[in-house]
């Protein structure tokens, strides 16, 4: 999982998962995994992500309320602008850590083996 946090590939965890702010390389260029899986793989990746939002937005409404004291507009103006940044935010990590975590539960055949070995 901290290969995730560092955007890494979850296999050998060297090269990047991204090659632009939304662009995902479609395989590891070091060890040959698999980035881009079958159309809707990364499902469980819009849970993590909505996970995170929903519980910083949680966390920022208690501080708002016990802390701060603020009025309805001003709490309404950070949760609104919590809520549309936060997702996009998040995109790149709630999709390395879905990632990371399908390849703890179920590597596949081979993983960190040399993948040129695994062609021959």
């Amino acid at each position: 999982m901290g290969r995730a946090l560092r955007l890494k590939c979850p296999s050998c965890g060297v090269c990047p998962l991204f090659k632009s702010f939304f662009g995902m390389h479609e395989r590891c260029a070091c060890c040959g995994l698999v980035f881009l899986r079958e159309q809707g793989y990364f499902i469980g990746a819009i849970y993590v992500n909505i996970m995170l939002t929903e519980g910083l937005i949680a966390i920022a409404f208690l501080i708002c309320i016990l802390l701060l004291s603020a009025t309805d507009l001003k709490l309404y103006v950070v949760l609104f602008s919590l809520a549309v940044t936060l997702p996009v935010l998040f995109n790149r990590h709630s999709r390395a850590i879905w990632l990371s975590f399908d390849f703890l539960v179920d590597p596949p055949k081979g993983a960190g083996e040399d993948p040129r070995r695994l062609a021959s």
